[in-house]
């Protein structure tokens, strides 16, 4: 008798393992609301009209955004700890995105002409949103050239963006054991942070070069890469309940690509100086439905050569 309850019991730690090894498990992250604030990437604009090399160019600015708030809808993907085949993410309907855009922004930028078509620049934006700072940076090269009256310049480099944000999701998990009923377990997240990311830009400025003339023309088209959300939920949601409060495994991440156009024109002031007043727009690309469309931006800047 003893050596058949030995066998017995030794069948429970078995049929415990195989059920969990039998277990199969998805997640399902709904992304619920998200606030972000902070300026939208954008890239800059630089008019070639007489490049000189060794040239020092130092160009303030200062814009307006004519829209306080952006609305849509984001749809964020897993992250790398998730299980690609058994994670699901999805976007609650009506639109969960509300991003507090700063009334204005101040720039402050550096170019180098190195040679007659290349050259170097680094330069940053601040500005407040939502009651927050914000010093976002950006460095690159360019190229460019002149011909038949006009200049045409291409910019790619980096920029160090920030956005904060309050991000509430729900965290749906099935649990299917091999001998049990499955089970489903719901969990509320809301979860805060500051995203700081580096992102791609690149810029293609066209202008008149009428080195004569006091006024020149130019158009301006670029896409910036901006990275919004990515983080691991882990805070209980205060507002709907933590719910089951199980640990999320993978984590939410959205990007944006912010398409930027615009035109002006570039006042001469003497000496290499100018002024250059435009209008610039900004369409967020991987945003669906957002309101308003284009988020015009109003701006000036001042050109000084050394």
């Amino acid at each position: 008798m003893k050596t058949s309850s030995s066998r017995i019991w030794w069948l429970v730690p078995v049929g415990l393992s195989l059920t969990a090894a039998g277990c199969v498990t998805s997640e399902t992250y709904t992304l619920n609301e998200v606030s972000l604030s902070g300026p939208i990437a954008r890239t800059p604009i630089n008019v070639t009209i007489d490049p000189v090399p060794g040239t020092v160019q130092l160009i303030p600015g200062f814009a307006v955004d004519n829209a306080p708030v952006i609305k849509g809808t984001i749809t964020p993907v897993p992250g790398p700890d998730a299980q690609p085949a058994k994670t699901r993410v999805t976007a609650s309907s009506g639109g969960n995105l509300t991003w507090d855009v700063p009334a204005s922004e101040y720039s402050l930028d550096l170019q180098w002409t190195a040679t007659q078509h290349f050259g170097l620049g680094v330069g940053g934006v601040y500005a407040t949103a939502g009651g927050y700072q914000f010093t976002n940076f950006r460095g690159g090269i360019s190229f460019f050239t002149v011909d038949n009256q006009f200049g045409i310049r291409l910019d790619a480099g980096v920029q160090f963006n920030a956005v904060r944000f309050r991000s509430r999701a729900t965290v749906t998990e099935l649990v299917e054991p091999l001998f049990t009923s499955p089970r489903t377990y719901v969990s509320n997240f809301d979860d805060t942070g500051v995203e700081q990311s580096i992102g791609a830009a690149l810029g293609l400025t066209i202008n008149s070069a009428y080195s004569e003339s006091f006024v020149n023309g130019f158009l301006h088209l670029g896409v910036a890469w901006q990275p919004l959300i990515d983080y691991r939920p882990t805070r209980p949601d205060s507002i709907a309940g933590p719910g089951d409060g199980r640990a999320a495994i993978g984590n939410l991440k959205s990007t944006s690509a912010v398409l930027s156009f615009g035109g002006g024109i570039a006042i001469e002031l003497g000496r290499g100086n100018r002024a250059l007043l435009g209008i610039r727009g900004a369409q967020l690309l991987e945003v669906d439905s957002p309101a308003p469309g284009p988020v015009w931006q109003p701006f000036v800047e001042f050109v000084f050569s050394f």
